[in-house]
């Protein structure tokens, strides 16, 4: 892999190139992959933000009214959400989690890109390695480990807004049958919170409506194989393949010009479903980081 400083729009970023594909990154924000094509240009599958500067995003800041576009990590929640620790320690995740919103520290050697983030309000450290793989995949290694006092209930979440075209149709581990958990919908085809049952129209990015429809799904059972695929009408297609045992759970969400006019979709595998640790908990579902210990996970990007 070789990795060059560029400039992404009008901030500093790191390009990677493998045999397949060229991505770039921005460290200073949360090792954002802002833009993903394949190695001689072509097709942008990653969803560009219009605004001719790039939109840094604080602490503070609506996630909605910065860059929001691109590929964001989101750690330790995607809705923003407090929480009361066993020892009464009270702690505040904020939306779209902290470490999309903060600068990391890059290293770089011949054949990788390593970006390091140390929290000091929640007390952990963040690590994300690129390097390319064999086929000339993007894999991303990752560790966070717990070096705060007590434990953390956390969710780790891809936030990968894909562009999409009418038509195209995502390729998942689950087929038709299976249950799916609507987490809202603006079109009024289900409501929030109703459990489904999967039709494989519903995995299609078609033009439903007239109006601009919003909708994500949460599957309850575990990925039985980590991946995530998109195909478009042209036979290209993007995968994202991650460690299911550390990623067992798939969120897809489907943006059809609702969201700032745009027309994408979210990959979010997820170490937890239901966009909060505190909604997964009413599920049946939890990863608490203990505190000492490392989480440990991979998730790779290829184009065929």
């Amino acid at each position: 892999m070789i990795v060059n400083e560029v400039l992404y729009k009008d901030t500093h970023a790191l390009e990677l190139r493998t045999k397949t594909l060229r991505a770039a990154v921005v460290p200073q924000q949360g090792g954002k992959i802002v833009s993903f094509r394949g190695t001689n240009g072509g097709r942008e599958y990653l969803l560009q933000n219009p605004s001719k500067t790039f939109l840094p995003m604080g602490m503070q800041d609506d996630f909605v009214a910065c860059e929001c576009a691109g590929f964001d990590d989101m750690f330790p929640t995607i809705d923003p959400v407090s929480l009361t620790c066993e020892d009464g320690t009270e702690l505040s995740y904020p939306d779209h989690g902290e470490v999309c919103r903060v600068p990391f520290t890059a290293e770089i050697d011949e054949c990788s890109l390593t970006l390091r983030y140390e929290s000091e309000a929640l007390g952990y450290s963040y690590e994300k390695r690129f390097t390319e793989d064999a086929d000339g995949g993007l894999r991303i290694v990752y560790r966070i480990h717990n070096h705060s006092p007590r434990d953390l209930n956390v969710l780790w979440a891809g936030h990968f807004l894909l562009n999409v075209d009418k038509g195209g149709r995502f390729i998942i581990p689950f087929g038709e049958g299976e249950d799916a958990d609507v987490m809202f919908d603006t079109a009024g085809l289900f409501n929030a919170g109703e459990r489904i049952t999967l039709r494989d129209e519903l995995l299609y990015t078609n033009w439903e409506t007239d109006f601009p429809v919003c909708r994500k799904l949460y599957f309850p059972r575990q990925a039985p194989e980590g991946y995530i695929s998109y195909r478009y009408p042209t036979g290209e297609e993007i995968t994202m393949e991650f460690d299911k045992n550390q990623l067992p759970y798939i969120g897809l969400w489907f943006n059809l010009g609702y969201l700032n006019g745009a027309y994408c979709a979210g990959l979010e595998p997820a170490s937890v479903g239901y966009d909060t640790v505190k909604n997964a908990e009413r599920y049946g579902q939890s990863d608490v980081l203990k505190k000492g210990c490392c989480k440990e996970f991979f998730l790779k990007l290829s184009i065929k």
